[in-house]
């Protein structure tokens, strides 16, 4: 079974959190600050800060289907996302965890499309678990 991991992902705001959530007006899924411990590593250290929303999906659904749940939320706040866009830098994060090597991803056209009508790149990352 494969997992996905979608999110609207900000950097490069400094180190306070709510500037984001206050342009935007929602709460982050999650978020740490450059500096912040890494969870399980306890010498490790942050080394960017970023602000998360995950899309409200299972993880088990399709890269697609989590982009288009991701980009129904954006698209009600299409004013204060392009203002997040101008200041900081964004994208969407799409990181999906396969249990074969015959995975892959596939945007329709049409959604393409209005990930870039919101200003938005796509980083895709797969990952291969071993059987």
């Amino acid at each position: 079974m494969n997992n996905a991991h979608v999110s609207l992902a900000v950097f490069d705001f400094g180190d306070n959190l709510s500037v984001v959530t206050d342009v935007i007006g929602i709460s982050p899924t999650e978020g740490w600050i450059k500096g912040d411990a890494m969870p399980n590593h306890p010498t490790a250290k942050r080394n960017h800060s970023r602000w998360v929303l995950a899309s409200p999906l299972p993880k088990t659904e399709s890269v697609e289907n989590h982009v288009l749940a991701l980009v129904l939320v954006l698209e009600q706040r299409r004013e204060e996302l392009g203002e997040l866009v101008r200041r900081y830098s964004c994208e969407i994060q799409c990181a999906l965890y396969c249990e074969g090597a015959t995975a892959g991803v596939q945007l329709s056209p049409e959604l393409i499309g209005r990930v870039a009508r919101l200003g938005l790149g796509i980083d895709f990352d797969l990952y291969y678990i071993a059987e």
